[in-house]
C-alpha cells in the first residue's frame, strides 16, 4: 500500500523551514477558493488509515462548523491512498462537494489528498489541524509533524502508541478532546479567535523545536562517548 510519509522531527523542522514555492502554490489552488468569505484553509488533515467511522464522525462536525463559519473547508489525508476514493464517495453521500487533490477539487467543499509527498506541504496551508486514529482503537498518529509546521494539534483520547507526543504538546499547542461535541466546541471557538490560533501554533512549533535540539545535544554527546571510547581502546597498553 502506498502511505503517506511521516517524516522525523529533525526532518520535520528542516522541511517547515524550506521555501517550496510550487508545492505549496500547486496545493493553494486545490485548497484555497478566491470567492470563500473566510480565508480558513484545510482545518483538518487527519492521516487516519483506521475505518471510515472516523470520518464518518467528523463530516457532522464539519458541517455544524461550516454554518459558523461559511469559508471553511476539510481536507482529509488518508495515511493509505488506496482509500481515498471511499472517502471520496462517504463525503459526497453526506452532501458535500467533494474532490480528489489528483484531479484539482478547486472549490470543492472537502478534499481527499489521494497524492504521495505533499502532506507536509499542506499542513503549511492549514489553520487549524485534526490528527486521525485517536477516535478509534488505533493508537493515534504522529501529532508532532503538524506541530512542527507551527499549527495547533487536535486529538481524540485514544494515543497510546503516541504517549510521549501528548506529553510534549498538550498545553503547549496540542489540545486533547474527548469526543466530536468536545472537537466541535474547540475548534468552533478557535476558529472564533484567530490570534488564539497564531499563539498555539507558535507553541507547538517551540515544543518541537525543544525537542529537535535535545536530539541534536544527545547524538553530540554519544559521539563524542565514542570518540573517547576509541582514543582510549587506540592507546597502548
Amino acid at each position: 500500500m502506498n502511505k503517506q510519509t511521516h517524516p522525523f522531527v529533525d526532518y520535520l523542522v528542516q522541511l517547515a523551514a524550506q521555501d517550496d514555492r510550487a508545492a505549496l502554490a500547486s496545493l493553494r489552488q486545490s485548497f484555497v477558493n478566491p470567492l470563500r468569505a473566510l480565508p480558513l484553509v484545510a482545518p483538518f488533515l487527519g492521516p487516519n488509515d483506521g475505518p471510515a467511522r472516523e470520518e464518518a464522525l467528523l463530516l457532522p462536525v464539519f458541517r455544524r462548523l461550516r454554518q459558523a463559519h461559511p469559508g471553511l473547508r476539510l481536507v482529509i489525508a488518508p495515511r493509505y491512498v488506496e482509500r481515498a476514493p471511499r472517502l471520496l464517495a462517504l463525503a459526497q453521500d453526506a452532501g458535500f462537494g467533494a474532490g480528489l487533490r489528483s484531479e484539482g477539487a478547486t472549490g470543492a467543499d472537502v478534499v481527499i489528498v489521494d497524492t504521495i509527498g505533499e502532506l507536509a506541504a499542506a499542513y503549511r496551508l492549514a489553520t487549524l489541524v485534526f490528527v486521525g486514529g485517536s477516535f478509534t482503537n488505533r493508537g493515534g498518529q504522529n501529532i508532532l509533524e503538524p506541530a512542527g509546521q507551527g499549527k495547533p494539534v487536535l486529538f481524540g483520547p485514544n494515543m497510546d502508541n503516541f504517549r510521549d507526543s501528548v506529553e510534549v504538546l498538550v498545553g503547549r499547542g496540542g489540545i486533547q478532546v474527548r469526543d466530536p461535541e468536545h472537537l466541535f466546541r474547540v475548534a468552533n471557538d478557535l476558529l472564533a479567535r484567530p490570534e488564539k490560533i497564531a499563539e498555539l501554533g507558535e507553541l507547538a512549533r517551540a515544543a518541537v523545536g525543544r525537542i529537535r535540539g535535545a536530539s541534536a545535544r544527545n547524538v553530540e554527546h554519544m559521539a563524542r562517548v565514542l570518540e573517547a571510547s576509541s582514543l582510549a581502546a587506540a592507546e597502548p597498553a
